[in-house]
């Protein structure tokens, strides 16, 4: 499957279930980001996975922030930064 195939699927959708197919959509990529940062810790050299209270502060705020939503992909970040 490609992604022109994958248009079609989702014009072809019914209107109420389009919702559902975002939120479908968002929580792949949130996995796919999830799973490039774990191995991104995992590779990372031993010095540099001591964590900070500060950094762990941040980390966590960063949790609530997903948990409520407040978030952006990946891929959406480094479209609006041009790159």
């Amino acid at each position: 499957m490609n992604k022109n195939k994958l248009h079609e699927l989702v014009d072809a959708l019914p209107e109420d279930e389009i919702q559902a197919a975002q939120r479908f959509l968002e929580f792949l990529l949130e996995q796919e980001n999830q799973r490039r940062f774990a191995n991104a810790f995992e590779n990372a050299p031993e010095e540099a996975q001591d964590i900070s209270p500060e950094e762990m502060k941040a980390i966590e705020e960063g949790e609530k922030d997903l948990r409520a939503g407040r978030v952006k992909s990946f891929d959406r970040v480094m479209k609006a930064l041009g790159a």
